[in-house]
Parts: C-alpha cells; structure tokens; sequence
C-alpha cells in the first residue's frame, strides 16, 4: 500500500504484480482510495486472487491472438494457390472472411490439374472455427487431391476422402464440398456432391438457371457412403457457380436471409452482361449490399466463353 496525497486530501493505492505462468511480468493492478486505507489478511488475499484472474485472462487473450493469427495464415496459404489458365474457359473466385476477424472458417476452393486438359474444381465447407478448422481444411483439400490423381470418377473420389475423414475426425467434425472434373477439350463437367449446397447452372441459350441437387452425406460423418454423380455440357454462354453458405445466409437488418432463390436470380440477370471474371465478385457484392455476411464466404464461377 502506498499513501499518496491530493491537494491535501488522504488518499491511498493499492498495487499488485500480475505474474504469468512462466514468471514473467505481465502487468499489475491499482486500486486507487479517496482514503487511507490498511491492508489486512482478508483484502491482502482479495487482490492475490484479482491478480491471479487478471493474470488468466491475459493469458487467455494473447493465447487466442496467436491461434488466431496460426489459422488465418493457415487459411491464407490455402487459398493462395495459383489458379492455372483453363483453355476455352474461364474459372474466377472470391474468398471474403467473415466481418469477425477472430472467427476464422474452414471455408475453401481449390483448382488443379488431374491430367491434360482435365481439372479438378473443388469448393467446400470444413464446420468449425479456428486452427482446428483450418488444419483440417488442409487435410481435406490435399487428400482429394491426392484420391484424384488416381481415380477419374468424382462419385469415388468422394467414397474414399469421406472413409479417411471418418476414420480421423472427432464426432463433431464433417465437411462439405462440391468436387467437379473439367474435360477443357469436351467443355464437359462430371459433378459430384457431399451435403454442399447445390451448385447453379446458367443456360445462356435460354436464360435458365438450374439448381445441380445431388443425394451424398457430409463427408466424415459415416462410412461407406455412396455419392451421385451428373455429367454436364458447358455450351457457350454457360456458367457453372458454386459458393458456401455465407453467402446464402446474409441477412438484412430486419432478419430476412439471402438465400438461394436471390442467388438464382442474380445469376440469370447478371451472368449474360457480365465478364465471366467478374461474375463471382458481382454476386457477392449483392449480397453485402442485402445484408451481415457473418461467415466466411466463397463465390466459384465456371463459364464457358459467350461466342
């Protein structure tokens, strides 16, 4: 305790060390009197214990800064790859993370090359936040890839990443994901799914736009799961989109969800008089116009250049 005075009036404060595990000097706390005041064993054992929570929750804090930090550049190094030039068409995508920087999803995209003139395309969802999140995200995104470079059939590739993931994940851990093989010289998409929200179609020959539902569970849940799986035919014109659920469930001031109806109807309005580069930012940035994006989002765009 320390007597101070002011302006002539008693006063007193209080000051105790905030120690961290290691014995390092974190900081210390005050507590100011208008008084004088004398510390017996009751307030002496008060401001040990207030030094002690001040000293966890600073802890606490740092420790979620760095994980924090951990799975954004986990997730940064994930979406960094560089996206090869697919001949005769177009592939385009935005990430936008969520408006909270310390909620870092599992949401991702990949492209690769499975052999020539053949591309893999994935969009996905990992549940979960944080390192764990991403982490598992890597193992997902890298094991497709590597099922893919020996089984051509996306419907398999799906069999086999979801019985690995079953295998290793907690209960309370699955993923979602779109997994699409490009042939470049036929224009032609074979498509399968895994519990992801359906995929779009645009027809610019008549200016529909299908919504792609495929039966296939969350990846990671259950064993020995059969997947579904379409061929489609890129024509000129087309765009094939897929996105994650951040962007579906913007939300408006007054609650109401984006959904996907909104989504359909943006991409018929818009995919005929837009640059195919420029489609996928487009979309997302209605749906910030509607409303909170509160997750982490991911807009794909496939198109088949207009002739």
């Amino acid at each position: 305790t320390a007597m101070i005075s002011k302006e002539g009036d008693p006063a007193a404060v209080i000051a105790a060390p905030v120690m961290g595990t290691n014995a390092s000097l974190l900081g210390a706390v005050l507590v100011f009197f208008d008084r004088n005041v004398a510390m017996g064993e009751v307030e002496t054992e008060a401001l040990k214990v207030l030094a002690s929570l001040s000293a966890l929750a600073l802890e606490n804090a740092q420790r979620f800064e760095r994980q924090r930090r951990v799975a954004r550049s986990l997730q940064q190094g994930l979406l960094s790859t560089e996206t090869p030039a697919l001949i005769g068409s177009q592939v385009a995508a935005v990430y936008e993370p969520a408006s909270s920087e310390s909620d870092v999803g599992g949401d991702f995209y990949d492209v690769f090359e499975v052999r020539k003139g053949v591309y893999g395309l994935v969009v996905g969802d990992v549940a979960g936040k944080g390192a764990e999140a991403a982490a598992l995200t890597a193992q997902a995104k890298y094991m497709l890839r590597a099922f893919a470079s020996r089984n051509r059939s996306p419907a398999s590739v799906l069999f086999h990443l979801n019985n690995a993931l079953s295998a290793s994940l907690d209960v309370d851990r699955f993923a979602t994901l779109v997994y699409v093989v490009y042939d470049t010289d036929r224009q032609r998409c074979v498509m399968s799914s895994a519990g992801h929200p359906a995929a779009l179609l645009f027809r610019a020959d008549d200016g529909s736009v299908e919504a792609l539902e495929l039966s296939g569970m969350v990846l990671g849940a259950f064993a020995n799961q059969q997947f579904e799986q379409t061929e489609i035919d890129l024509r000129p014109g087309d765009v094939l989109l897929a996105h994650t659920d951040g962007l579906t469930e913007a939300r408006s001031d007054t609650g109401e969800m984006f959904e996907r109806e909104r989504v359909e109807r943006l991409l018929a309005d818009l995919a005929p008089r837009t640059e195919p580069a420029e489609l996928a930012r487009a979309i997302y940035g209605e749906a910030k116009a509607f409303g909170r994006v509160t997750d982490d989002t991911v807009v794909f765009t496939l198109a088949c250049p207009r002739t």
